[in-house]
Protein backbone atom coordinates (compact mmCIF):
# COMPACT_ATOMS: atom_id res chain seq x y z
CA UNK A 1 0.00 0.00 0.00
CA UNK A 2 1.12 3.50 -0.66
CA UNK A 3 1.32 6.02 2.15
CA UNK A 4 -1.64 7.84 0.58
CA UNK A 5 -3.77 4.68 0.75
CA UNK A 6 -3.29 4.18 4.49
CA UNK A 7 -5.62 7.13 5.12
CA UNK A 8 -8.40 5.52 3.06
CA UNK A 9 -10.40 3.24 5.38
CA UNK A 10 -11.93 1.20 2.56
CA UNK A 11 -8.51 0.59 0.96
CA UNK A 12 -6.99 -0.48 4.30
CA UNK A 13 -9.98 -2.71 5.05
CA UNK A 14 -9.77 -4.33 1.61
CA UNK A 15 -6.02 -4.93 2.00
CA UNK A 16 -6.50 -6.55 5.41
CA UNK A 17 -9.35 -8.78 4.18
CA UNK A 18 -7.32 -9.79 1.13
CA UNK A 19 -4.21 -10.54 3.21
CA UNK A 20 -6.17 -12.62 5.73
CA UNK A 21 -8.20 -14.23 2.91
CA UNK A 22 -11.51 -13.22 4.46
CA UNK A 23 -14.20 -12.99 1.80
CA UNK A 24 -17.85 -13.99 1.29
CA UNK A 25 -16.73 -17.63 0.84
CA UNK A 26 -15.17 -17.58 4.33
CA UNK A 27 -18.46 -16.41 5.81
CA UNK A 28 -20.45 -18.93 3.73
CA UNK A 29 -18.34 -21.78 5.13
CA UNK A 30 -18.78 -20.49 8.67
CA UNK A 31 -22.51 -20.14 8.00
CA UNK A 32 -22.69 -23.85 7.15
CA UNK A 33 -20.73 -24.97 10.25
CA UNK A 34 -22.57 -26.82 13.06
CA UNK A 35 -22.99 -25.36 16.55
CA UNK A 36 -25.43 -25.30 19.50
CA UNK A 37 -28.87 -23.82 18.66
CA UNK A 38 -28.77 -20.42 20.45
CA UNK A 39 -25.13 -19.80 19.54
CA UNK A 40 -25.82 -21.06 16.02
CA UNK A 41 -28.71 -18.62 15.60
CA UNK A 42 -26.56 -15.68 16.69
CA UNK A 43 -23.68 -16.72 14.43
CA UNK A 44 -25.95 -17.40 11.45
CA UNK A 45 -27.59 -14.00 11.74
CA UNK A 46 -24.22 -12.22 11.63
CA UNK A 47 -22.71 -14.51 9.00
CA UNK A 48 -25.78 -14.18 6.78
CA UNK A 49 -25.28 -10.43 6.63
CA UNK A 50 -21.58 -10.82 5.84
CA UNK A 51 -22.01 -13.62 3.28
CA UNK A 52 -25.16 -12.43 1.54
CA UNK A 53 -24.56 -8.70 2.04
CA UNK A 54 -28.32 -8.09 1.78
CA UNK A 55 -28.22 -4.31 2.21
CA UNK A 56 -28.98 -2.74 -1.13
CA UNK A 57 -29.57 -6.11 -2.86
CA UNK A 58 -32.78 -7.22 -4.45
CA UNK A 59 -34.52 -10.47 -3.67
CA UNK A 60 -33.39 -11.69 -7.10
CA UNK A 61 -29.72 -10.91 -6.39
CA UNK A 62 -29.86 -12.77 -3.07
CA UNK A 63 -31.55 -15.68 -4.83
CA UNK A 64 -28.76 -15.73 -7.44
CA UNK A 65 -26.16 -15.98 -4.66
CA UNK A 66 -27.94 -18.99 -3.17
CA UNK A 67 -28.46 -20.68 -6.56
CA UNK A 68 -24.80 -20.12 -7.47
CA UNK A 69 -23.68 -21.67 -4.17
CA UNK A 70 -25.90 -24.71 -4.70
CA UNK A 71 -24.75 -25.11 -8.31
CA UNK A 72 -21.10 -24.98 -7.28
CA UNK A 73 -21.67 -27.45 -4.45
CA UNK A 74 -23.06 -30.03 -6.89
CA UNK A 75 -20.38 -30.00 -9.58
CA UNK A 76 -16.95 -31.57 -9.83
CA UNK A 77 -14.57 -29.91 -7.32
CA UNK A 78 -12.01 -29.18 -10.03
CA UNK A 79 -14.62 -27.48 -12.22
CA UNK A 80 -15.94 -25.61 -9.17
CA UNK A 81 -12.45 -24.30 -8.43
CA UNK A 82 -11.95 -23.29 -12.08
CA UNK A 83 -15.25 -21.39 -12.12
CA UNK A 84 -14.69 -19.72 -8.73
CA UNK A 85 -11.25 -18.51 -9.86
CA UNK A 86 -13.09 -16.56 -12.57
CA UNK A 87 -15.64 -14.99 -10.17
CA UNK A 88 -18.91 -15.42 -12.07
CA UNK A 89 -21.35 -12.57 -11.53
CA UNK A 90 -24.38 -14.89 -11.69
CA UNK A 91 -25.34 -18.56 -11.77
CA UNK A 92 -26.07 -18.19 -15.49
CA UNK A 93 -22.53 -16.97 -16.09
CA UNK A 94 -21.15 -19.93 -14.11
CA UNK A 95 -23.13 -22.32 -16.33
CA UNK A 96 -21.89 -20.53 -19.46
CA UNK A 97 -18.31 -20.84 -18.22
CA UNK A 98 -18.76 -24.58 -17.59
CA UNK A 99 -20.37 -25.11 -20.97
CA UNK A 100 -17.65 -23.12 -22.75
CA UNK A 101 -14.96 -25.18 -21.03
CA UNK A 102 -16.65 -28.45 -22.04
CA UNK A 103 -16.80 -27.19 -25.65
CA UNK A 104 -12.98 -26.95 -25.65
CA UNK A 105 -11.83 -30.60 -25.43
CA UNK A 106 -8.16 -29.65 -25.15
CA UNK A 107 -8.89 -27.64 -21.98
CA UNK A 108 -11.36 -29.96 -20.29
CA UNK A 109 -10.94 -30.72 -16.63
CA UNK A 110 -11.69 -34.14 -15.18
CA UNK A 111 -15.44 -33.45 -15.22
Amino acid sequence: MSTEDIHDFEAVKEAILKKTEINPETYRQRFRKDSVPKELFTQLTGLDERWMRPTGKTKEEIGHTIVLEQLLSMINPELKSWIMDRSPASPQQAVEMAEALKAQPWRQLNC
